[in-house]
């Protein structure tokens, strides 16, 4: 499996959901091959 990290803008409402849409077609590739990490999901976040 590969993680892919998104990085990018966390200010922009356009670039939050646009990485999130990109993220979730590419995690629908057969074999479940990538995994990936939106800034979001983490930015702020103590626990990881």
């Amino acid at each position: 499996m590969y993680n892919i990290y998104f990085a990018g803008d966390l200010f922009d409402q356009k670039h939050i959901t646009g990485n999130f849409l990109l993220a979730k077609q590419i995690e629908k590739i057969p074999n479940y091959k990538y995994k990936c990490m939106l800034p979001q999901d983490w930015e702020g976040n103590e626990k990881f």
